[in-house]
């Protein structure tokens, strides 16, 4: 990257001739083996199998129907709501043409379809068998939840993985172009903005901050005011963060702290009723996270800056659900793949397990202990594993 001035924490990869970046040994043919089948197991019974498939689409696509036809967009008999931004109507559009089960079914197989094109590109940057990266990704539960609910996270996957591999080609500020409008559509992934106010990069700075604000107004005029504060309304009404599958830390609070106002997914059996305590849970969870990023940064190079600043992102947002993990995976796969730590069999096997066997159950207390604090531990688990990896090569350190 390129900094106008102050210290250069990070030195810009490239996609670095093949002598230079390692090529992963792979997983081996039993190993394959395995995820293979978990992995075809995810993708059928989520996206054919699931009674309740398709829901998170099908509120994006009436939304979309809504406005297309002057009606209120924001408006829901479901009890989550749409929280996504108006300027994915544009995305949902051409799907509108079909009935409501075939364009779920054809938003499922372009969903595939863009990460294996996504996957092919990564792996040949990371020099990473695509094989491996594939039967890793699609056997995750955050995969088979992003599947049967019909979520966007394969889409926010072509502008992340972009901006990824723009900063390791050396192009910085068409990098963080596509980071603000990943900015606009999943607001979370703010943090990057400011990684980079305080690295100080100020023409990154200002190209993602207005492509940000482009997205935003574009969406603001497609919506009309009224709609974008219909949007806004319903993110602020957000009542849902004790999800089994939130990994944020502010989801360990709500969980073991205070009472849910509607059954979905899991019912939980909070220690007591304490909102005081379950914000203080979410507060000091935070400022632990922020702390081991900001240490971490200081000599982390292009894949576990993108990595570490993801993976926090979750942590530290009110909802940082696990099918996210599926547009981070380029960054996060080539860091924890350098030296592969022992923790991260644990780790994977806890990220991996089918979601079928978690879902539809009442816990007591020991079950919202564990059971509920599992996707947490998983986020956490990636995080460590990331911050933990050394770099491939020293970063410079400089003045401009």
């Amino acid at each position: 990257m390129t900094h106008s001035q102050g210290i250069q924490p990070v030195k810009t990869l490239g996609v670095e001739p093949e002598s230079r970046v390692p090529a992963s040994r792979g997983l081996s043919f039993e190993v394959r083996l395995v995820l293979g089948v978990l992995a075809i197991i995810n993708v059928v019974a989520a996206a054919a199998v699931a009674p309740d498939r398709g829901g998170d689409f099908s509120m994006l696509y009436d939304s979309t129907q809504a406005w297309l036809h002057g009606l209120p967009p924001y408006v829901s008999s479901q009890p989550t709501t749409n929280l996504n931004p108006p300027l994915l109507w544009l995305v949902v559009v051409p799907f509108t043409a079909l009935p409501a089960s075939m364009a779920y079914a054809a938003w499922t197989v372009i969903s595939l379809c863009l990460f294996g094109v996504t996957a092919r590109i990564a792996a040949s940057a990371i020099r990473m068998p695509p094989i491996d990266i594939a039967v890793v990704v699609l056997s995750l539960t955050g995969t088979a939840f992003e599947l049967g609910l019909g979520q966007i996270s394969f889409v926010l996957l072509v502008p992340f993985t972009a901006a990824w591999l723009l900063d390791r080609s050396g192009r910085p500020i068409a990098a963080a172009t596509c980071m603000g409008v990943l900015c606009a559509l999943k607001p979370f992934f703010g943090l990057f903005v400011l990684v980079t106010l305080w690295r100080r990069e100020w023409r990154a700075l200002v190209a993602c901050v207005g492509a940000a604000l482009v997205a935003v107004a574009a969406g603001w005029v497609l919506a009309g005011t009224e709609g974008s504060l219909a949007w806004i309304s319903n993110i602020r009404h957000v009542t849902w963060s004790w999800h089994i599958f939130n990994g944020s830390v502010w989801g360990v609070g709500t969980r073991l702290l205070s009472r849910q106002d509607m059954v979905l997914a899991a019912q939980w059996t909070p220690l007591s009723e304490s909102p005081a305590g379950a914000l203080a849970v979410g507060v000091v969870g935070t400022a632990l996270v922020m702390t081991a990023l900001w240490r971490s940064l200081g000599r982390a190079d292009i894949d576990r800056t993108y990595a570490a600043v993801s993976i926090a992102a979750l942590l530290v947002s009110p909802l940082g659900w696990n099918y996210y993990l599926v547009t981070v995976f380029g960054p996060v796969l080539a860091t924890v793949a350098r030296r592969p730590s022992r923790w991260l069999w644990p780790v994977g096997a806890l990220a991996m397990c089918p979601y079928p066997l978690l879902v539809s159950r009442h816990y007591g207390v020991w079950g919202t202990l564990l059971v509920g604090q599992m996707t947490c531990a998983v986020v956490i688990g990636v995080f460590l594993l990331v911050v933990g990896q050394t770099d491939n090569e020293k970063p410079d350190r400089h003045h401009g």
